[in-house]
């Protein structure tokens, strides 16, 4: 899948965690477009991402690893959402769960609207009050997306729960 070992980035490997914790386990809601879904990895959207893997059935998802799902979204969604250059780890973790939450093109979105360019500070020091600015701004944009999902209805009072949870695990971020 990629040449760089996911395990050798200590941010990835922190703040995936955090995502696969808001994810959970194996499921296959009827209603979810995903379909057939474990660890957050739906068949549906990662079929060739799978296939790679020999994952090439619906059935065959509850076979998926956890350290296969780390490798999936390592590349998948982590580099490919450009997470990687976003100096600001609260900044970074809040892209990804939206990444992989609402797909990386509504992240991208979301992340070009911000007031300020995200990838030219640190949280800290004289940047406290953008920081904290450019955070609410996207989590705001991010129950907007959410609100005009189809799937509102169902799930968005799971979606206002992560997004809450993913909010005060950034905040707490040292």
């Amino acid at each position: 899948m990629t040449d760089f070992n996911w395990k050798k980035d200590a941010i990835y490997c922190d703040l995936v965690a955090k995502v696969i914790s808001s994810e959970g386990g194996y499921v296959n809601d009827p209603d979810d477009p995903g379909g057939a879904t474990k660890y957050g990895i739906a068949f549906n959207y990662n079929q060739g991402a799978l296939a790679k893997i020999g994952i090439t059935s619906p059935d065959q998802v509850k076979d998926l690893t956890l350290d296969q799902a780390r490798e999936i979204y390592y590349w998948k969604y982590w580099q490919a959402a450009g997470c990687d250059k976003i100096a600001d780890k609260k900044l970074a973790y809040t892209h990804f769960d939206t990444a992989v939450n609402c797909g990386i093109g509504a992240a991208a979105r979301m992340l070009m609207r911000l007031s300020q360019n995200p990838k030219n500070f640190e949280a800290g020091g004289k940047n406290v009050s953008l920081w904290r600015e450019l955070f609410s701004q996207y989590q705001n944009q991010r129950m907007a997306y959410y609100m005009q999902c189809k799937g509102w209805k169902k799930y968005g009072e799971g979606w206002t729960n992560r997004l809450n949870r993913v909010t005060k695990q950034g905040l707490a971020m040292g």
